[in-house]
């Protein structure tokens, strides 16, 4: 806090698992289905728990990359996705039950000791369009060695409404340091 020797802290600690099976329709098809399942604990995103599973498809215009080939592709997945809230959210509940389905286009080129590759997606909740993240990405992968790559990327994500927001509060507070840790709570929630 300014002028004083107190300071206010906020600490997020939070973890995910990502799970993908997936078998191909042929060996030389370029049709891929699978399953995929992910949880996470992420407090500075409001979430005390979201686990979701989805049965997914992908196409792959070139399912077998060789040197100086490019591939096009997208894929789909829907699913069932579970989300309790540390705060209750924007529709006034703790906890809920929603469909979620994810849906991205892709383009890849692989060269000789690099990859090149982008992508555009959109994520919705189902039960209320509104609920909607679109996102598109770039990453180059070099490959130094066999066993050494390096691979910087770029991840854009526009989010029109989140369901996960906390509701807006109209708590008064009589400690100006609960205030500021509410409002800096408040911030980090909704970058």
């Amino acid at each position: 806090m300014a002028g004083t020797t107190e300071t206010a802290s906020i600490e997020f600690a939070g973890g995910n698992a990502v799970n993908v099976m997936s078998w191909a329709l042929r060996s030389d098809s370029r049709w891929t289905v699978g399953l995929l399942a992910s949880a996470e604990k992420n407090p500075q995103a409001n979430y005390a728990v979201r686990g979701n599973a989805s049965v997914g498809a992908e196409f792959d215009l070139v399912p077998l990359q060789t040197v100086n080939q490019k591939n096009f592709g997208f894929r789909c997945a829907v699913g069932p996705e579970f989300q309790r809230y540390h705060a209750t959210n924007v529709e006034g509940m703790d906890q809920q039950l929603v469909g979620r389905q994810f849906c991205d286009v892709f383009l890849s080129w692989h060269f000789q000791p690099t990859d090149v590759t982008g992508s555009l997606g959109e994520t919705t909740i189902l039960e209320t369009i509104d609920y909607r993240v679109f996102s598109a990405s770039a990453s180059v992968t070099w490959r130094l060695t066999d066993n050494l790559l390096v691979a910087p990327w770029v991840y854009v994500q526009q989010t029109n409404q989140a369901i996960n927001e906390p509701q807006p509060t109209t708590t008064v507070y009589s400690d100006p340091q609960q205030e500021v840790q509410a409002s800096m709570l408040a911030a980090v929630q909704q970058a």
